[in-house]
């Protein structure tokens, strides 16, 4: 851990925020960042379309939320609610992973891939927990280092899970598959938050069977959609089998 924070909180890694949060020549990356969204949803699509079934466990995991705030009132059955909720979700983001590597790469193929998953979960939420912890470190010094260092550690979940790396090594080599597309992901998530608010927003405004609805869409479209950029932006910045910016 010390030496990935090390690495992290680094003199060169410090600095170069200085970089990613100037304005030069951010107005030209920025439009070729959005001009690369489409190609982005075209593969979105293919995965969809060659594991059809990932909508459905998403859709499951907007049920579970819909079911503790209708169904359960009682605390201890919404926290074993909530713990069954997210053992789903972890299970549901590596498999988003492992599929979308089985449709794009151009490597060999994962051959089972919910065996695959449940094998390295684990791991993988391990290795989350410690991004997150550097992050928070990040945002506890200044907010920019904080944004910084997320954006940097993004894509930690598809490195531990495409590439089967260790906890550690899924941060390194997170620090590398985001460098030159960190613009990319910036405005792939800030696309994603246009959809994000106006569900938020209908959750609030609404009630009953419209505000189910919102509620669904937000915890299963939205999780699926957020894991899946996540995934392609791994393949694009590892350059295997994507090449989107």
């Amino acid at each position: 851990m010390w030496r990935v924070l090390k690495e992290v909180f680094s003199k060169d890694t410090l600095l170069s925020i200085r970089d990613v949060v100037s304005l030069k020549d951010q107005t030209e990356r920025s439009k070729q960042a959005l001009l690369a969204l489409p190609e982005l949803l075209t593969h979105i699509k293919a995965v969809l379309t060659a594991a059809p079934y990932l909508i459905f466990i998403y859709a499951f995991t907007g049920l579970l939320d819909i079911q503790q705030r209708t169904l359960t009132t009682d605390g201890e059955t919404i926290m074993f609610s909530v713990l069954i909720t997210i053992v789903i979700i972890t299970i549901a983001n590596a498999l988003v992973y492992v599929e979308t590597y089985n449709t794009h790469t151009t490597n060999n193929r994962i051959e089972y891939p919910l065996k695959y998953a449940l094998w390295r979960i684990p791991k993988l939420f391990a290795a989350v927990m410690l991004s997150t912890l550097i992050i928070i470190l990040g945002l506890f010094m200044l907010i920019i280092p904080g944004i910084y260092f997320a954006l940097r550690l993004a894509l930690v979940g598809p490195a531990c899970m495409m590439d089967d790396t260790g906890i550690r090594e899924s941060m390194f080599v997170s620090l590398d598959a985001t460098n030159g597309q960190l613009t990319m992901i910036q405005t792939a998530f800030s696309a994603l938050a246009l959809l994000f608010f106006p569900l938020l927003l209908g959750i609030v405004a609404f009630s009953g069977i419209l505000e189910l609805v919102f509620v669904m869409l937000l915890f299963g479209l939205f999780p699926l959609l957020a894991h899946m950029i996540l995934a392609h932006l791994y393949l694009n910045g590892i350059k295997d089998g994507i090449d989107l910016y």
